[in-house]
């Protein structure tokens, strides 16, 4: 898995502009339970969201962001 150092925030409508660029501290890939019992209570989603967004995966992936 590639070395991400920063992601670009992107807020789609109504605004439908960049609106942060966000250090990337780690990448967190595996298994879909996994990742969730790693993220669950920093993620900012429920377990209902996640399993819906990673439905046709058997990976999910997640990243630990830092500074804004």
């Amino acid at each position: 898995m590639d070395n991400i150092e920063k992601t670009i925030i992107y807020e789609a409508s109504p605004v439908m502009k960049v609106i942060a660029e966000v250090q990337v501290l780690d990448t967190i890939y595996g298994p879909k339970e996994e990742v969730w019992n790693i993220t669950k209570d920093l993620s900012g989603i429920p377990k209902e969201f996640f399993d819906d967004y990673f439905k046709n995966n058997k990976n999910s992936i997640a990243y630990k962001l830092d500074k804004v």
